[in-house]
């Protein structure tokens, strides 16, 4: 699962968690040490939340 916002109109920030099916508990849970938090705002991120945005709507309105 990701994340991504805007924190001005150039530079983003994400947030990242991986899940796992545990069936001793039946439930997803969270993979130890996956994951995490950007380093910092950037345009880097910006791009990659665009991107994922436009592949989402591509696959929800096409």
């Amino acid at each position: 699962n990701t994340c991504y916002s805007f924190v001005s109109d150039t530079e983003a920030v994400h947030v990242a968690s991986v899940h796992q099916y545990d069936p001793e508990k039946k439930t997803m849970v969270t993979v130890p040490g996956a994951g995490g938090l950007s380093s910092a705002r950037n345009q880097m991120e910006a791009h990659y939340a665009w991107a994922w945005g436009q592949n989402i709507w591509t696959d929800m309105l096409a």
